[in-house]
Protein backbone atom coordinates (compact mmCIF):
# COMPACT_ATOMS: atom_id res chain seq x y z
CA UNK A 1 0.00 0.00 0.00
CA UNK A 2 1.49 3.64 -0.68
CA UNK A 3 0.04 6.54 0.76
CA UNK A 4 0.85 10.36 -0.42
CA UNK A 5 -0.08 13.42 0.62
CA UNK A 6 1.40 16.98 0.01
CA UNK A 7 0.35 21.12 0.14
CA UNK A 8 1.32 23.18 -2.16
CA UNK A 9 1.66 27.57 -1.70
CA UNK A 10 2.05 28.09 -5.35
CA UNK A 11 1.64 26.99 -8.67
CA UNK A 12 -1.72 25.93 -10.77
CA UNK A 13 -2.79 23.55 -8.12
CA UNK A 14 -2.27 25.67 -4.48
CA UNK A 15 -3.54 23.49 -1.27
CA UNK A 16 -3.51 19.93 -0.35
CA UNK A 17 -3.70 16.79 -1.96
CA UNK A 18 -3.63 12.79 -1.06
CA UNK A 19 -3.86 9.94 -2.87
CA UNK A 20 -3.38 6.31 -1.94
CA UNK A 21 -3.12 2.98 -3.86
CA UNK A 22 -3.22 -0.32 -2.97
CA UNK A 23 -1.60 -3.62 -4.66
CA UNK A 24 -2.34 -7.08 -4.35
CA UNK A 25 -2.00 -10.03 -6.22
CA UNK A 26 -4.43 -13.13 -6.31
CA UNK A 27 -5.17 -16.42 -8.11
CA UNK A 28 -8.15 -16.84 -10.20
CA UNK A 29 -9.07 -19.98 -12.71
CA UNK A 30 -5.54 -21.05 -11.72
CA UNK A 31 -4.11 -17.56 -13.29
CA UNK A 32 -2.44 -14.50 -11.56
CA UNK A 33 -4.07 -11.39 -11.03
CA UNK A 34 -2.52 -8.41 -10.14
CA UNK A 35 -5.52 -5.89 -8.48
CA UNK A 36 -4.71 -2.35 -7.70
CA UNK A 37 -6.89 0.07 -6.19
CA UNK A 38 -6.46 3.97 -6.15
CA UNK A 39 -8.13 7.23 -4.59
CA UNK A 40 -6.91 10.34 -4.65
CA UNK A 41 -8.31 14.00 -3.64
CA UNK A 42 -6.59 17.47 -5.07
CA UNK A 43 -6.99 20.48 -5.64
CA UNK A 44 -8.29 21.21 -9.68
CA UNK A 45 -6.56 22.91 -12.52
CA UNK A 46 -9.76 24.59 -13.63
CA UNK A 47 -10.55 26.79 -10.16
CA UNK A 48 -9.38 27.21 -6.54
CA UNK A 49 -12.58 25.94 -4.92
CA UNK A 50 -13.22 22.63 -7.18
CA UNK A 51 -11.37 19.88 -6.03
CA UNK A 52 -10.47 16.46 -7.73
CA UNK A 53 -11.58 13.81 -6.64
CA UNK A 54 -11.96 10.35 -8.42
CA UNK A 55 -11.50 6.52 -7.56
CA UNK A 56 -10.33 3.32 -9.68
CA UNK A 57 -10.00 -0.67 -9.65
CA UNK A 58 -8.26 -2.41 -11.96
CA UNK A 59 -7.35 -5.91 -12.63
CA UNK A 60 -4.97 -7.89 -14.82
CA UNK A 61 -3.91 -11.08 -15.80
CA UNK A 62 -2.84 -13.36 -18.94
CA UNK A 63 -5.52 -15.44 -21.05
CA UNK A 64 -3.12 -17.98 -20.56
CA UNK A 65 -1.95 -19.97 -17.44
CA UNK A 66 1.47 -20.79 -18.66
CA UNK A 67 2.86 -18.40 -21.32
CA UNK A 68 2.35 -14.40 -21.36
CA UNK A 69 1.76 -14.03 -24.70
CA UNK A 70 -1.44 -12.97 -24.16
CA UNK A 71 -2.69 -10.24 -21.00
CA UNK A 72 -5.76 -8.44 -20.49
CA UNK A 73 -6.49 -5.87 -18.07
CA UNK A 74 -9.34 -3.54 -17.10
CA UNK A 75 -9.75 -0.48 -15.26
CA UNK A 76 -13.37 0.65 -13.71
CA UNK A 77 -13.43 4.56 -12.08
CA UNK A 78 -14.90 7.76 -11.36
CA UNK A 79 -13.38 11.12 -11.96
CA UNK A 80 -14.98 13.83 -11.29
CA UNK A 81 -18.35 12.26 -10.76
CA UNK A 82 -18.09 11.00 -14.57
CA UNK A 83 -17.66 6.84 -14.55
CA UNK A 84 -15.06 5.89 -17.29
CA UNK A 85 -14.12 2.07 -18.13
CA UNK A 86 -10.74 1.37 -19.84
CA UNK A 87 -10.19 -2.30 -21.29
CA UNK A 88 -6.58 -3.29 -22.61
CA UNK A 89 -5.57 -6.16 -24.71
CA UNK A 90 -1.58 -7.03 -25.05
CA UNK A 91 0.50 -9.43 -27.59
CA UNK A 92 4.02 -10.08 -26.71
CA UNK A 93 5.21 -13.02 -29.43
CA UNK A 94 7.01 -16.15 -27.66
CA UNK A 95 10.09 -15.74 -30.11
CA UNK A 96 11.01 -12.58 -31.92
CA UNK A 97 9.86 -11.45 -35.00
CA UNK A 98 8.92 -8.63 -37.40
CA UNK A 99 6.12 -7.91 -35.11
CA UNK A 100 7.40 -7.37 -31.56
CA UNK A 101 4.21 -6.42 -29.32
CA UNK A 102 0.65 -5.46 -30.49
CA UNK A 103 -1.88 -3.54 -28.37
CA UNK A 104 -5.54 -2.16 -28.02
CA UNK A 105 -7.21 -0.02 -25.85
CA UNK A 106 -10.95 0.81 -25.83
CA UNK A 107 -12.17 3.40 -23.12
CA UNK A 108 -15.98 4.31 -22.26
CA UNK A 109 -17.32 7.18 -20.47
CA UNK A 110 -19.77 10.05 -20.70
CA UNK A 111 -18.51 11.39 -23.36
CA UNK A 112 -18.23 8.36 -26.05
CA UNK A 113 -16.07 5.51 -26.82
CA UNK A 114 -12.35 6.24 -27.81
CA UNK A 115 -10.17 4.19 -29.06
CA UNK A 116 -6.10 3.48 -29.44
CA UNK A 117 -4.11 0.71 -30.70
CA UNK A 118 -0.19 0.39 -31.48
CA UNK A 119 2.29 -2.20 -32.24
CA UNK A 120 6.11 -2.41 -32.60
CA UNK A 121 7.89 -3.51 -36.06
CA UNK A 122 11.38 -5.32 -35.52
CA UNK A 123 13.25 -7.03 -38.71
CA UNK A 124 16.14 -5.89 -41.01
CA UNK A 125 14.39 -3.43 -43.22
CA UNK A 126 13.01 -1.72 -40.85
CA UNK A 127 12.53 -0.72 -36.84
CA UNK A 128 9.53 1.24 -34.89
CA UNK A 129 6.36 1.67 -34.29
CA UNK A 130 2.75 2.16 -35.73
CA UNK A 131 -0.11 3.65 -34.13
CA UNK A 132 -3.86 4.25 -34.95
CA UNK A 133 -6.05 6.26 -32.49
CA UNK A 134 -9.62 7.68 -31.83
CA UNK A 135 -11.02 9.86 -29.42
CA UNK A 136 -14.18 10.03 -27.22
CA UNK A 137 -15.32 13.55 -29.02
CA UNK A 138 -13.87 12.74 -32.45
CA UNK A 139 -15.72 10.71 -35.30
CA UNK A 140 -12.42 10.06 -37.15
CA UNK A 141 -8.98 7.66 -36.73
CA UNK A 142 -5.97 9.31 -36.58
CA UNK A 143 -2.67 7.04 -36.99
CA UNK A 144 1.01 6.99 -38.12
CA UNK A 145 4.21 5.25 -38.21
CA UNK A 146 7.60 6.36 -36.36
CA UNK A 147 10.29 4.06 -38.73
CA UNK A 148 14.34 4.01 -38.37
CA UNK A 149 16.48 2.42 -40.76
CA UNK A 150 20.34 2.44 -41.52
CA UNK A 151 22.32 2.11 -45.05
CA UNK A 152 25.96 0.87 -44.88
CA UNK A 153 28.25 0.82 -46.96
CA UNK A 154 31.80 -0.69 -46.96
CA UNK A 155 33.99 -3.40 -47.12
CA UNK A 156 33.25 -4.22 -51.35
CA UNK A 157 29.61 -4.30 -49.78
CA UNK A 158 25.75 -2.81 -48.76
CA UNK A 159 23.38 -3.73 -46.25
CA UNK A 160 20.74 -2.14 -44.91
CA UNK A 161 19.32 -2.54 -41.07
CA UNK A 162 18.04 -1.71 -37.91
CA UNK A 163 19.11 1.94 -36.21
CA UNK A 164 22.63 1.53 -35.00
CA UNK A 165 22.20 4.40 -32.44
CA UNK A 166 25.54 5.42 -31.14
CA UNK A 167 27.43 3.41 -33.04
CA UNK A 168 30.56 4.38 -34.93
CA UNK A 169 31.84 1.24 -36.48
CA UNK A 170 30.06 -1.57 -37.69
CA UNK A 171 30.54 -5.54 -39.46
CA UNK A 172 28.35 -6.37 -42.08
CA UNK A 173 27.87 -10.27 -41.50
CA UNK A 174 26.67 -12.11 -44.67
CA UNK A 175 25.44 -15.21 -43.13
CA UNK A 176 25.47 -17.90 -45.77
CA UNK A 177 23.37 -21.15 -44.62
CA UNK A 178 21.48 -24.45 -45.85
CA UNK A 179 18.22 -23.42 -43.47
CA UNK A 180 16.61 -20.38 -44.41
CA UNK A 181 15.08 -20.12 -40.70
CA UNK A 182 18.31 -20.22 -39.20
CA UNK A 183 18.65 -17.91 -35.96
CA UNK A 184 21.93 -17.26 -34.74
CA UNK A 185 23.20 -14.83 -32.37
CA UNK A 186 26.43 -12.63 -31.71
CA UNK A 187 28.06 -11.34 -28.25
CA UNK A 188 30.70 -9.14 -28.37
CA UNK A 189 29.57 -6.30 -30.45
CA UNK A 190 28.60 -2.72 -29.43
CA UNK A 191 24.96 -3.46 -30.39
CA UNK A 192 23.97 -5.64 -33.03
CA UNK A 193 20.34 -7.29 -34.50
CA UNK A 194 18.83 -9.50 -32.00
CA UNK A 195 19.52 -12.32 -34.10
CA UNK A 196 21.33 -12.86 -37.45
CA UNK A 197 19.73 -14.60 -40.32
CA UNK A 198 20.58 -15.67 -43.67
CA UNK A 199 21.46 -12.68 -45.58
CA UNK A 200 23.30 -9.06 -44.54
CA UNK A 201 23.29 -8.03 -41.45
CA UNK A 202 24.30 -4.85 -39.68
CA UNK A 203 26.39 -5.12 -36.50
CA UNK A 204 28.03 -2.02 -34.72
CA UNK A 205 31.15 -2.54 -32.89
CA UNK A 206 33.10 -0.26 -30.65
CA UNK A 207 36.39 1.91 -31.85
CA UNK A 208 39.95 2.18 -31.11
CA UNK A 209 40.66 -1.12 -29.37
CA UNK A 210 41.18 -5.33 -29.93
CA UNK A 211 37.62 -6.73 -29.46
CA UNK A 212 36.35 -10.49 -30.74
CA UNK A 213 32.88 -10.89 -32.08
CA UNK A 214 31.34 -14.66 -31.17
CA UNK A 215 28.48 -16.45 -33.19
CA UNK A 216 26.44 -19.15 -31.89
CA UNK A 217 23.02 -20.60 -32.87
CA UNK A 218 19.91 -19.19 -30.73
CA UNK A 219 18.48 -22.28 -29.35
CA UNK A 220 19.68 -24.42 -32.39
CA UNK A 221 21.24 -27.80 -31.00
CA UNK A 222 23.95 -29.29 -33.93
CA UNK A 223 24.93 -26.00 -35.23
CA UNK A 224 28.31 -25.35 -37.17
CA UNK A 225 29.25 -21.85 -37.62
CA UNK A 226 32.43 -21.21 -39.92
CA UNK A 227 34.16 -18.68 -38.49
CA UNK A 228 32.87 -19.15 -34.51
CA UNK A 229 34.52 -16.05 -33.66
CA UNK A 230 36.09 -12.77 -35.08
CA UNK A 231 38.61 -10.36 -34.26
CA UNK A 232 38.98 -6.82 -35.06
CA UNK A 233 40.04 -3.54 -34.32
CA UNK A 234 38.37 -0.58 -36.18
CA UNK A 235 38.55 3.13 -36.82
CA UNK A 236 35.29 5.54 -36.39
CA UNK A 237 33.42 5.60 -39.28
CA UNK A 238 35.01 2.27 -40.77
CA UNK A 239 33.19 -0.83 -42.12
CA UNK A 240 34.26 -4.34 -42.31
CA UNK A 241 32.58 -7.35 -44.00
CA UNK A 242 32.60 -10.97 -42.77
CA UNK A 243 30.91 -13.94 -44.43
CA UNK A 244 29.48 -15.98 -42.35
CA UNK A 245 28.66 -19.93 -42.83
CA UNK A 246 26.07 -22.25 -40.74
CA UNK A 247 25.24 -25.35 -41.19
CA UNK A 248 22.98 -28.01 -39.88
CA UNK A 249 24.73 -30.75 -38.88
CA UNK A 250 24.76 -34.53 -37.39
CA UNK A 251 26.51 -37.23 -36.37
CA UNK A 252 26.51 -39.93 -38.78
CA UNK A 253 27.62 -43.22 -37.38
CA UNK A 254 27.96 -46.13 -39.85
CA UNK A 255 30.23 -48.28 -42.49
CA UNK A 256 31.41 -48.11 -45.67
CA UNK A 257 32.51 -50.02 -48.99
CA UNK A 258 34.41 -49.81 -51.65
CA UNK A 259 33.26 -50.55 -55.68
CA UNK A 260 34.39 -53.80 -55.42
CA UNK A 261 32.92 -54.39 -52.25
CA UNK A 262 35.17 -54.67 -49.56
CA UNK A 263 34.91 -53.23 -46.47
CA UNK A 264 37.34 -50.28 -45.83
CA UNK A 265 39.23 -49.80 -42.76
CA UNK A 266 41.88 -47.55 -41.44
CA UNK A 267 41.01 -44.56 -43.81
CA UNK A 268 40.41 -41.10 -43.37
CA UNK A 269 36.76 -39.54 -44.13
CA UNK A 270 35.85 -36.36 -44.82
CA UNK A 271 32.73 -34.51 -45.01
CA UNK A 272 32.13 -30.51 -46.18
CA UNK A 273 31.82 -29.63 -42.02
CA UNK A 274 34.38 -32.02 -40.21
CA UNK A 275 36.73 -35.02 -41.14
CA UNK A 276 37.38 -38.56 -39.15
CA UNK A 277 38.54 -41.93 -39.26
CA UNK A 278 37.67 -45.49 -39.89
CA UNK A 279 38.19 -47.65 -37.07
CA UNK A 280 40.00 -51.39 -37.60
CA UNK A 281 36.75 -52.91 -37.55
CA UNK A 282 35.30 -50.60 -40.08
CA UNK A 283 33.25 -48.32 -38.49
CA UNK A 284 33.34 -44.46 -38.57
CA UNK A 285 31.69 -41.28 -37.17
CA UNK A 286 31.35 -38.44 -38.67
CA UNK A 287 29.98 -35.02 -38.60
CA UNK A 288 27.74 -33.97 -42.11
CA UNK A 289 25.79 -31.32 -42.88
CA UNK A 290 21.90 -32.40 -42.75
CA UNK A 291 20.73 -30.67 -45.71
CA UNK A 292 23.37 -32.02 -47.91
CA UNK A 293 25.50 -35.33 -46.05
CA UNK A 294 28.15 -36.32 -48.61
CA UNK A 295 31.18 -38.74 -47.36
CA UNK A 296 34.60 -38.26 -48.88
CA UNK A 297 37.44 -40.85 -48.97
CA UNK A 298 41.04 -39.69 -49.94
CA UNK A 299 43.30 -41.20 -51.78
CA UNK A 300 47.35 -41.18 -50.64
CA UNK A 301 47.54 -37.79 -52.99
CA UNK A 302 44.89 -36.52 -50.36
CA UNK A 303 42.43 -36.15 -53.31
CA UNK A 304 38.58 -37.46 -53.30
CA UNK A 305 38.79 -41.07 -54.22
CA UNK A 306 35.38 -42.15 -52.86
CA UNK A 307 32.42 -40.35 -52.57
CA UNK A 308 28.89 -41.46 -50.57
CA UNK A 309 25.96 -39.59 -51.12
CA UNK A 310 23.27 -39.92 -48.27
CA UNK A 311 19.15 -38.74 -48.53
CA UNK A 312 18.91 -36.14 -45.94
CA UNK A 313 17.05 -36.90 -43.11
CA UNK A 314 13.10 -35.69 -43.05
CA UNK A 315 12.85 -32.72 -41.66
CA UNK A 316 11.32 -33.11 -38.33
CA UNK A 317 13.43 -36.57 -37.75
CA UNK A 318 16.82 -34.68 -38.28
CA UNK A 319 18.17 -36.39 -35.25
CA UNK A 320 21.76 -35.31 -33.84
CA UNK A 321 23.20 -38.70 -34.48
CA UNK A 322 21.74 -41.22 -37.49
CA UNK A 323 22.82 -44.76 -37.83
CA UNK A 324 23.40 -45.90 -41.25
CA UNK A 325 23.88 -49.30 -43.42
CA UNK A 326 26.95 -49.93 -45.16
CA UNK A 327 27.39 -47.39 -47.62
CA UNK A 328 28.46 -48.21 -51.25
CA UNK A 329 30.12 -45.32 -53.22
CA UNK A 330 28.23 -42.82 -55.65
CA UNK A 331 28.89 -44.02 -59.69
CA UNK A 332 31.77 -41.39 -60.04
CA UNK A 333 33.92 -39.53 -57.66
CA UNK A 334 33.76 -36.60 -56.68
CA UNK A 335 35.27 -33.44 -58.91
Amino acid sequence: MTLRGEYKTAGARRGASADIGLNTTATLAGRDVSVRLIGYDGPSYRTEQQRDRGAEIGLSFSLERKRKTHSVSAQFGLQDHKPYTNLNYNWRPEERGTIEYAGATVTANPDGLAFSGNAGLDNRWLNGDVYLQRGSKSENFYGGANLRNSLVLGGGSIATGQQLRSSQAVVIVDVESDQPDIKLEVSGGESSAPRLQPGKNIVGVSTWQQQRLQFHGQGEDGVKIYPEDYSLRMNRGSVNYLKLRAVKTQTVVGMLKDKQGNLLRNQEVASDVGKARINSEGVFTLEVSAAKPQITVTGDDGKPRLVYSLPPSPEGERDEVRFVDVLTPSASPLS
